[in-house]
């Protein structure tokens, strides 16, 4: 069975993804899969919020190919960059 094939820097981002630093091991207990979907969570979201929604967009490649295609394609990953970026100091502001 052939299996899902990536962008160099799809890989690369889940390799940064899955360090350490970012991982919740506790992010199946934390219904993410409802709150990544919904855009109005996403914008409240803490940085373990975060981590969690991070961690699960990770993983489930393993459980389901293809699943980070999905991700990306649906702007989840965008919406939790932006939401981190927000969660910066001087995230809002713009570089000038």
């Amino acid at each position: 069975m052939p299996h899902a094939v990536y962008e160099d820097v799809v890989e690369k981002f889940f390799q940064i993804v899955a360090r350490e630093c970012w991982v919740d091991y506790d992010y199946s207990s934390k219904n993410v899969e409802n709150v990544i979907h919904d855009p109005q969570r996403i914008a409240r979201a803490t940085l373990e919020d975060i981590k969690a929604m991070l961690t699960w967009s990770e993983r489930g490649e393993r459980f389901g190919e293809g699943h980070w295609e999905g991700v990306i394609n649906e702007g989840l990953v965008r919406n939790i960059l932006l939401r981190l970026q927000e969660l910066q100091p001087n995230g809002n502001q713009q570089e000038r």
